[in-house]
């Protein structure tokens, strides 16, 4: 037996058996995705640690690929995979130096990790540059569908520009890149123009302007990459993969940016201040389409007021008014700018609330609930108090195929019944 696996072998055959009790036992920090009880990739990390164990190259160079393939067509942050790989050279690594094993050992060691860190962030970049401009392409798609959405209209030039650092990237072709100066970009023009008068909101503004700036160093970075040697794949993926989140981010905040300025200029309905429900179709297929888009989730909120026929047979209709305008009013105050409110007919409302998580949307359907239900009401001289029901929905298109499959009116019906069953509790709640 050689040196290396004499020294290396009881070493590696402990880190596995300790990899796998700590996965067993659920200790373990790494990130798994599981699939039918066990990581789709656990046995391609133990395999390939394996042989390391057994100083077979060509089988350490098989694992590299297959666990690179594994992760990548599952999803997985190539920075997770990175913390693996890390995590086993550096444990490796005290370990031999704490026995005091020879200077060539641990040299091999090294020269091999490198070698399998290296093989597996090439085949990982090639599998993500693929899904990434094929992703990249369906937004510009959707972008384009959807040219009257003011200005998410420079989501689709900013989505070009990240197409081209792509290919560049792909094809280690410097010529290739885009637009490195962020003034001179499309999305960079607007921002100091156009966008900068619209944003009125200066921290929103600056956030936006801060994600587009370091969306063009990271551009820079990769310009300085590709013209390296050798080719540092792992420092390209974690460039890749940091750009498509900025880019996402900037696609969110375009989005909200875009449903102000649809908010503003709209029609709206004359008694109450909000939008009409002639929008309503239009509104939930575009916000539907972004969601899509940038992998977000969006919430459907019907609000009905509790007893409202009682309120106009007992205090005439003129009362009843002021009691849909207060309603309008704390709708219209707990939610955000960016967000739908739309009268649906009579006491009966609709939100729409874009880029949210389900939790979130609980929360403001519970907050209109509650500030409704203590705002007292002046009539003559006394103060009234009125509630109202809530029906919620929560619509991911990413993770829900079906969804898209659903015309809006089996939405409608959907969340119609989880106001009914808040009815039915009560009312004066939140059903979701």
């Amino acid at each position: 037996m050689s040196e290396y696996r004499q020294g290396i072998q009881p070493i590696i055959k402990h880190y596995i058996d300790a990899f796998l009790h700590d996965y067993e036992a659920g200790d373990c920090d790494f990130y798994f995705i599981k699939s039918g009880g066990r990581s789709v990739y656990l046995d391609a990390c133990c395999q390939l640690f394996f042989h390391f164990q057994e100083d077979d190259h060509k089988g350490i160079l098989s694992d590299a690929q297959t666990l690179a393939l594994e992760c990548a067509e599952h999803h997985m942050p190539y920075i997770i995979l990175h913390y693996i790989l890390e995590h086993f050279r550096n444990k490796i690594l005290c370990d031999l130096l704490e026995e005091e094993h020879s200077a060539p050992v641990i040299s091999k060691f090294l020269k091999k990790t490198h070698v399998v860190s290296d093989r597996i962030s090439k085949h990982y970049l090639s599998i993500r540059i693929e899904k990434f401009l094929e992703n990249n392409h369906r937004r510009i798609k959707t972008i384009e569908e959807l040219a009257d959405t003011k200005s998410i209209h420079f989501f689709e030039g900013h989505l070009i520009w990240l197409d081209k650092l792509a290919q560049a990237i792909s094809t280690l072709n410097t010529a290739l890149l885009p637009e490195l100066s962020a003034t001179e970009c499309v999305l960079g023009r607007w921002l100091q123009y156009e966008g900068r008068v619209m944003v009125t909101d200066e921290q929103q503004w600056q956030h936006l302007e801060m994600l587009h700036l370091h969306l063009h160093l990271i551009a820079k970075r990769v310009k300085v990459l590709l013209g390296t040697t050798p080719i540092d794949y792992n420092y390209l993926l974690l460039l890749l993969e940091k750009a498509d989140h900025l880019s996402l981010s900037i696609g969110i905040d375009l989005t909200l940016i875009s449903n102000m300025e649809y908010i503003k200029f709209s029609s709206k309905d004359p008694l109450t201040g909000l939008l009409n429900r002639q929008f309503l179709d239009k509104i939930f297929k575009t916000q539907f389409e972004l969601s899509k888009t940038l992998d977000t989730g969006f919430a459907l909120i019907m609000a009905d007021i509790d007893d409202f026929k009682q309120v106009n047979d007992r205090y005439g209709h003129v009362f009843g008014d002021v009691v849909l305008k207060a309603f309008a009013n704390v709708m219209t105050a707990s939610t955000r700018r960016s967000d739908f409110v739309i009268r649906f007919g009579g006491e009966e409302f609709i939100l729409i609330l874009p880029v949210t998580t389900l939790g979130e949307s609980k929360a403001i359907a519970e907050k209109i609930c509650s500030a409704f239900a203590t705002r007292g009401i002046q009539k003559d001289d006394k103060q009234l108090y009125f509630s109202a029901s809530f029906g919620v929905s929560y619509i991911h298109p990413g993770e829900d195929e079906t969804s898209s499959q659903r015309h809006i009116s089996e939405l409608i019906d959907e969340v119609d019944q989880k106001l009914l069953m808040a009815k039915q509790l009560g009312k004066n709640r939140v059903v979701f």
